[in-house]
């Protein structure tokens, strides 16, 4: 994937959704998804020399809720309750903790059910 330049993001509040938008992006496949959004949650503050930030990659759940109770948008508890949060190995009380829902995914992030160029749901055809 390429990303066409930097960008400065505005951070949810800790615990909620947001979704930064990346632009366009072009795919290893050649593939270019032209409005792409990843939906992001954060815990813990980022210091002001932003050098405390841990970023939150998976592959199994594909959904950035990553501690904290169920609710809106979330049917089940932070897939890692204990592991992230106030005094756990990823203390939230020193880290800035990121987590984001994968491309492709289904809870906020640019997806099949996204509208491609045609205005269709890009539905079998995302790249």
């Amino acid at each position: 994937m390429t990303l066409s330049d930097e960008r400065t993001v505005t951070l949810p509040a800790e615990g909620e959704i947001g979704v930064v938008d990346i632009g366009p992006l072009t795919c290893e496949s050649g593939a270019v998804i032209d409005d792409v959004s990843i939906a992001v949650q954060r815990w813990g503050e980022l210091s002001p020399n932003r050098d405390n930030v841990v970023v939150v990659l998976h592959a199994l759940t594909g959904d950035s809720h990553i501690t904290g109770p169920a609710g809106p948008g979330h049917p089940t508890p932070g897939w890692w309750d204990g592991v992230a949060g106030p005094g756990a190995p990823i203390d939230t009380d020193r880290w800035c903790a990121i987590a984001t829902n994968v491309l492709g995914g289904c809870r906020g992030s640019t997806g099949p059910s996204s509208l491609a160029r045609d205005g269709k749901p890009w539905g079998s055809r995302f790249p």
